[in-house]
């Protein structure tokens, strides 16, 4: 697969140039990601994806279109990987066996951390820095619970409250010191924090293209 013909120049967009180096470097990871395709998918479709993903971002009017098309291609890049590996679950009945394993999943998940919650908070006074982390936590339980209802809805809010909630950790390490932790040891604490949460957010919203929920008899 060939990326150097997709060297970007210099364009202009309502008078401002566009950073065209910034814009290959995304191009160069987007194709070096695609080389977890299996070979036959990359060998059919991978300089065409490349192609249409360059043309794309050649064609965003700002930053902030960027960033939408760099969102959209993290969320989806996990499940289409997974959907060409292993195409045989996505047949109906393992469909229904994913969405089950995710929602009692995370519903274990809530119940562990509720608990935690309950006995952190029932031996000690709420300080505001307590309260909010509180409110994020409840937030993100609650989003992830309302998944089963709206999954779309339900995983963006989880994705969105499981990131908030890492950063707003990192802040409150960094600001007040509770503890001395290194720069790696917080990027660590906000990726652990962050990441189950985020991992039941993308599976929620992934399976919200699915067909609807329904028992699959054996």
């Amino acid at each position: 697969m060939r990326v150097e013909s997709f060297q970007i120049n210099t364009q202009r967009t309502k008078g401002k140039p566009q950073p065209s180096r910034w814009i290959d470097l995304l191009v160069r990871y987007y194709a070096i990601a695609l080389k977890l395709y299996p070979q036959s998918f990359k060998a059919a479709f991978a300089d065409e994806m490349v192609c249409v993903f360059a043309m794309t971002l050649r064609e965003a009017s700002s930053v902030w279109m960027i960033i939408q098309i760099i969102c959209r291609e993290v969320l989806e890049f996990p499940m289409n990987l997974f959907r060409q590996h292993a195409p045989h679950l996505y047949e109906p009945r393992n469909i229904w066996r994913t969405r089950q394993v995710t929602r009692w999943s995370s519903l274990i998940l809530s119940l562990f951390m509720v608990r935690g919650m309950f006995f952190l908070f029932s031996e000690r006074d709420f300080a505001p820095e307590g309260l909010v982390f509180f409110t994020l936590v409840s937030l993100t339980l609650l989003s992830m619970l309302l998944s089963w209802r709206w999954e779309r809805m339900g995983g963006l809010l989880t994705m969105g409250c499981g990131v908030a909630l890492a950063f707003f950790l990192i802040f409150y390490i960094a600001y007040f010191r509770p503890v001395e932790v290194s720069f790696i040891g917080l990027t660590l604490i906000g990726i652990l924090w962050a990441l189950p949460f985020f991992t039941f957010g993308v599976l929620f919203y992934k399976l919200s293209y699915q067909p609807p929920p329904q028992k699959i008899e054996a």
